[in-house]
């Protein structure tokens, strides 16, 4: 079978390393969100993190071999860890688009080994080849797999697009009612091959530890402020990364957050500096950009510049409004 016109392993490359991050669209509400794979502390396959419920602790253990793609390990949270004691190929290759493959994976509890193996059932739809159109670009030769899990009183249904050498670009986790989750690949980085603008790729322990402040911010009922979620997003580090050619030298956060970009490679040129505001008047006047409830981005002082640069100028201040709209969850203040 033509390796184009079939699913085959191109289009599930789970190396240890590999890296995605998505925007990720529930209702009005959208995010940065990432997946990883790993290796496993023990035993064979990778672990690939959920497309839709990013989590070090939720996985797939996968092995990727010519014949199929196999089913190793399974985690739902630290406390429901699975492994298979012999890898489980739940979906064959080459596969041609209109096939169905179902598949029941045996797992056991790696916590207890003792008691009866649980089922993992996968019904699996293949459709392609087709284009898809993301925001990290337009992808030729992808599939999509229509898939309905059960484990136990667990169950998932969803629908992803995979493209070769890339893996998912995008996907839907479905319920009963309709659509619940939608992901969109931003960037991702497989091996040596960067796909899409990686100044939006998320560190996996910031957007753990962001949750983790969520969820104490629900709980105590203290205000997360918008310092807080800048020192936390890895492009906006200070010195670690360049957008537009800009580096973040220094963060303000005495009064409103501020943020001074300048160009290393040139000194003449003039820092530019984006604030945080919660004024709406003042982010109108200075070319604001809204954030979520009551925050907004100000670009301040882009008259210093010459006529040239500033188109450079407000790239910049579009994809620093991006990375801020994407990672800000905050409590809107009049409530």
């Amino acid at each position: 079978m033509d390796q184009k016109q079939s699913l085959n392993r191109q289009h599930f490359p789970f190396i240890p390393g590999a890296a995605w991050t998505f925007k990720a669209t529930t209702g009005e509400d959208a995010e940065l969100c990432p997946m990883e794979a790993r290796l496993p502390e023990q035993g064979p396959g990778v672990l690939v993190t959920d497309l839709f419920e990013p989590s070090r602790d939720i996985y797939v253990g996968y092995e990727v071999r010519d014949d199929g793609l196999y089913v190793t390990a399974m985690a739902n949270g630290p406390d429901a860890l699975f492994h298979a004691p012999e890898p489980t190929k739940i979906l064959p290759f080459p596969t041609a688009g209109g096939a169905r493959n179902d598949a029941t994976v045996l797992l056991r509890n790696s916590l207890s080994l003792a008691g009866e193996p649980v089922e993992a059932t996968f019904s699996i739809l293949v459709d392609g080849p087709l284009t898809v159109d993301t925001p990290a670009g337009v992808f030729e030769g992808c599939f999509l797999t229509v898939m309905h899990q059960q484990m136990g009183d667990r169950s998932a249904s969803t629908r992803v697009w995979w493209a070769p050498s890339l893996g998912p670009v995008k996907g839907e986790a479905l319920t009963e009612e309709g659509l619940l989750k939608q992901v969109e690949l931003l960037c991702a980085r497989i091996g040596q091959q960067e796909t899409g603008d990686m100044t939006l790729a998320l560190d996996f322990d910031f957007f753990e530890a962001k949750h983790r402040i969520l969820a104490g911010e629900a709980e105590a009922g203290e205000p997360i402020t918008l310092g807080d979620i800048v020192q936390g997003i890895r492009p906006l580090n200070v010195g670690l990364q360049r957008i537009e050619g800009l580096c973040l030298v220094e963060i303000q956060t005495r009064g409103q957050t501020c943020l001074v970009f300048a160009d290393p490679d040139d000194p003449a040129f003039p820092p530019v500096e984006v604030r945080l505001v919660r004024n709406a008047a003042l982010a109108r006047r200075y070319a604001g950009r809204r954030l979520a409830a009551g925050a907004y981005l100000a670009l301040l002082k882009p008259g210093d510049h010459n006529p040239d640069a500033l188109p450079r100028v407000h790239r910049l201040f579009r994809k620093v409004a991006g990375l801020l709209a994407y990672n800000t969850a905050l409590p809107d203040p009049r409530r």
